[in-house]
């Protein structure tokens, strides 16, 4: 199996996902592949320095998620292959899971998994429907509930239309045999185009809500005035392409993107999350973090009733991550902050939004 990281500037959250991803690859035969797009920030040092093992092609230009990822995928040595976000982490069973729902069905092109947020709120972007003419007017006029596939709960396991390319898992002889991801689409809607190019060719894509991936998201989609131009110009690439449009209707939509584009609000910076306290989860004995903050082991957390409004800082080297991501799903009405203490000790990182980049603390 070959899992394709495509990274540009998440240093941070890249250590994190690459920890999650090697601890969940220790019984299976995988590699794991980075195609770094010119990040100006430390992530190719930090690969050379903590992960060795992971293979690593460095563009001198950033060439967008599409091509970026059938680079990877071009060099893929695995029969299946799992396109990843840097800003996400994954349970130490997932790739177990989702390559025994693989080889189990055959007719299957592309499976995803429930994708969750730093705070443990689900993402309804995990599973859509195809966004046809009219439902992407619905969308764009505020209406989502054609937009996302909700004949599923978020929990159900199931078929879906279109899935997030922040999880995707695959044949690689599936995703060769689509094209992979069609390169006009420098970043966002590429997805959706394999997705839907899946179902033309006969096969179904699915939905596992029953394993689940925090994607802290706001890392790899800040919603500034360039991702609503590469979103909305992604949209309208794959109506050009599947959709017969008159001259009138693509500039009636060209407007109408123009002023959607002008009237959103842009987040320029997440507010940090207010906390009555600030917990430490470790099961490490010799662990302590400089300062004024409680730990607890896994044992004692678990037994303790947590005020709402609690900051919990897990310490990673010392927990399973799928015992935090189960915690983080089912305790999302609690209202509780969360930061992950990077496996290096030296940095405690999270997001209290889904829409602004993460938070990072230097630890002493």
């Amino acid at each position: 199996m070959s899992i394709i990281i495509v990274n540009y500037n998440a240093a941070a959250f890249l250590e994190l996902c690459l920890h999650s991803v090697l601890k969940a690859t220790t019984k299976l035969v995988a590699e794991v592949i980075v195609v770094d797009n010119n990040s100006t920030d430390n992530s190719l040092q930090l690969i050379c320095a903590l992960f060795k093992e992971v293979k690593v092609i460095a563009n001198k230009d950033n060439l967008g998620f599409a091509h970026a990822n059938n680079q990877g995928v071009a060099i893929a040595q695995g029969t299946h292959i799992c396109v990843l976000n840097p800003d996400t982490i994954v349970g130490e069973q997932a790739f177990d899971d989702l390559f025994a729902f693989a080889k189990a069905n055959p007719k299957i092109a592309l499976t995803t998994t429930q994708l969750i947020d730093g705070k443990g709120n689900y993402l309804p972007e995990s599973k859509r429907n195809v966004p046809t003419p009219t439902i992407a007017r619905q969308k764009l006029m505020g209406n989502n509930t054609t937009y996302y596939a909700t004949h599923l709960s978020k929990d159900q396991n199931g078929q879906i239309d279109v899935l997030v390319g922040a999880m995707m898992f695959c044949k690689k002889t599936v995703y060769e045999q689509l094209g992979g991801f069609d390169t006009r689409y420098f970043m966002y809607g590429e997805d959706i185009d394999l997705s839907y190019t899946a179902l033309q060719h006969g096969f179904t894509n699915h939905y596992l809500g029953s394993i689940k991936t925090i994607h802290f998201k706001g890392e790899s989609t800040v919603k500034d005035k360039t991702y609503f131009k590469r979103f909305y110009g992604a949209m309208a690439l794959f109506y050009d392409k599947y959709y017969k449009r008159t001259a009138l209707e693509k500039a009636v939509f060209k407007l109408a993107m123009k002023a959607l584009i002008l009237s959103k609000n842009i987040p320029h910076a997440q507010a940090i999350a207010l906390f009555k306290e600030q917990l430490i989860v470790s099961n490490d004995p010799e662990y302590q973090l400089a300062g004024t903050f409680k730990k607890m082991t896994k044992q004692q957390f678990l037994a303790t009733q947590l005020s709402p409004g609690t900051q919990i800082i897990w310490d990673v080297s010392s927990l399973e991550y799928t015992f935090i991501i189960a915690f983080m799903a089912t305790a999302v009405d609690r209202d509780f902050s969360y930061r992950f203490i990077s496996p290096q000790r030296n940095f405690m990182i999270g997001s209290d939004s889904s829409i602004a980049r993460g938070i990072t603390t230097k630890l002493e």
